[in-house]
């Protein structure tokens, strides 16, 4: 196995004979699935074509150049915290596992489902993973790919809180704003050079963020009414008044205004607005090229200063500064 650059890909059992000619071997990892090379390009790699036999069929290999493509980088390394970018492969499963560090990570793209026990929890972008240490968790990744900032925090470190800890012993999903805010500030400052010890300071200032109640990414005790509310508000691109949606569900206003607090940490309102933000946030990261004015029209934003002032208010970062943040690692 091995990277071929100029094709961008992953290459298992195979390459291409002194001649340019097709091994009839090579298989080619797609993002998605694993493919036979059809035509010439990669260099040479003479005596390095093997056959994959039935291991292909079985789908092992598509398990293990999934399990390549997990690319990280320290953005800083402290006094018991460590900030990381990680990129994961299209589709990547990864079995139960633990880790003998407490993470905090953000989701700047894509989407990750995680499994502790019997209980499931999916986190979508801007959304927040909290994972003690030695928690036994297995991944599911989205076919896309996922992208994402982790705080890794040494148990030393984290039993000096005292007091504060707490927020940060029980795995959960956290999905608000300012637990979303929270990050991107600690790991901007980390990238431009203006984080300079204080990590203490830095995870105290993250607990009190995390504190925030919020939607925690299990939601299956949900009303089927306000199911359907939420699906209402994601999938209409003009949203519905708390009223219609009330009308629609069979309930009062005000109670449906207190359920829908309770159950997706915002009001109807506000959930609106933090779906702009997330979907924004989603085309920001994966397409670092496009034009900033379009993509706040595709979001939801009246324009681009719409999404900027939104970004600043909610997030405490700019459009720009997120889609820094989020540019895939160079290999």
């Amino acid at each position: 196995m091995c990277y071929d650059a100029k094709r961008e890909r992953i290459v298992v059992f195979g390459g291409w004979n002194g001649a340019n000619r097709f091994s009839g071997a090579t298989l080619e990892w797609t993002g998605e699935a694993l493919v036979r090379a059809t035509t010439t390009g990669p260099s040479a790699r003479d005596g390095h074509a093997q056959a994959p036999g039935a291991l292909a069929e079985a789908g092992t290999l598509q398990q293990v150049a999934r399990m390549a493509e997990v690319t990280e980088r320290a953005v800083l390394e402290g006094a018991g915290i460590r900030f990381f970018r990680v990129d994961y492969g299209g589709g990547l499963h990864q079995r139960r596992h633990s880790h003998d560090y407490t993470s905090v990570s953000l989701v700047l793209s894509g989407g990750v489902a995680e499994t502790v026990g019997r209980r499931i929890a999916e986190a979508g972008t801007l959304t927040v993973l909290v994972k003690p240490a030695g928690v036994e968790h297995a991944c599911t990744f989205a076919n896309r790919g996922v992208r994402l900032l982790s705080l890794q925090i040494d148990a030393a470190l984290l039993s000096s809180l005292e007091t504060r800890r707490a927020t940060l012993d029980q795995w959960r999903v956290v999905s608000n704003p300012r637990a979303a805010a929270g990050l991107l500030r600690l790991f901007d400052s980390a990238a431009s050079g203006e984080f300079v010890g204080g990590e203490r300071d830095a995870v105290v200032e993250l607990l009190a963020e995390l504190a925030e109640p919020g939607t925690g990414g299990n939601l299956r005790d949900v009303p089927r009414w306000l199911h359907d509310a939420e699906a209402c508000i994601r999938e209409s691109f003009v949203r519905p008044t708390t009223r219609q949606l009330a009308q629609r569900a069979g309930v009062h206003p005000v109670h449906f205004a207190r359920a829908f607090r309770r159950h997706f940490g915002h009001s109807p309102t506000g959930y609106a607005a933090w779906l702009r933000l997330r979907r924004a946030s989603e085309m920001l990261v994966r397409n670092v090229a496009a034009r900033r004015g379009a993509i706040a029209l595709d979001a939801g934003f009246t324009d681009q200063s719409h999404m900027w002032r939104e970004f600043r208010h909610a997030l405490s970062i700019t459009p720009g500064a997120l889609a820094a943040l989020g540019r895939p690692i160079e290999a």
